[in-house]
Order: structure tokens, then C-alpha cells, then sequence
């Protein structure tokens, strides 16, 4: 059963997964919302519980955006990352379609 504190969104950025500030993985941003991502990638397996790093390009701001997290879920197809919870940065607030206070910000 899910349990969302905000809407999820469907997109298709690029994205870099980092640990320990080195990159080790390129995505695909499939779904977003204030408190998450869902990350498509193949080749690269990540623990539960692992600590990473999500960089994603915003064309508004014309700038690389970075957002800490947790991997908490891994399928065949990618990884569900939440945010640390005063991590996500106005464009993924933005990016979800939600209001700044969804996360304590």
C-alpha cells in the first residue's frame, strides 16, 4: 500500500545516481513527487538502505540540480530513492507540482 504525502509525476530527465560523490549510474527520472523519484537504470544494483546522490538538469534554471537520498525500493527496471527530508531542492518541488512546505522546507 502506498503512502504519498504528494502527488507523483511522470517525466523523463536525465539523471546521474552518485555514492560517496563519485558517479556510478545514468538514469531516466520516470516519476517525481516532493518526497522521491523513481529512477529507470539498468546495469548498476544498489542495496536497500544505500545513501545516493541525484543529479538532474533543470533547463528553467539552466543549472545542475543535486538531491540527497536513500534507495528504499529496487525492481528490474530501477530504483525508488526518498529524499532526506530537508533535501529536495525547489526544482523537485517544483518538478512535482507541489507547494514548497510539502517537505518541511
Amino acid at each position: 500500500m502506498e503512502h504519498r504525502l504528494s502527488k507523483r509525476v511522470a517525466t523523463n530527465r536525465t539523471s546521474i545516481v552518485y555514492v560517496h560523490n563519485l558517479p556510478v549510474a545514468f538514469a531516466v527520472a520516470h516519476d517525481v513527487n516532493a518526497t522521491g523519484v523513481f529512477l529507470r537504470l539498468t546495469g548498476y544494483r544498489f542495496a536497500t538502505n544505500t545513501p545516493v546522490t541525484v543529479e538532474v538538469y533543470d533547463p528553467a534554471a539552466g543549472q545542475r540540480r543535486h538531491v540527497t537520498g536513500m534507495v528504499v525500493h529496487q525492481t528490474e527496471t530501477g530504483i525508488g530513492v526518498m529524499f532526506s527530508r530537508n533535501s529536495a531542492s525547489p526544482f523537485f518541488k517544483r518538478s512535482a507540482g507541489v507547494m514548497q512546505h510539502a517537505v518541511g522546507a
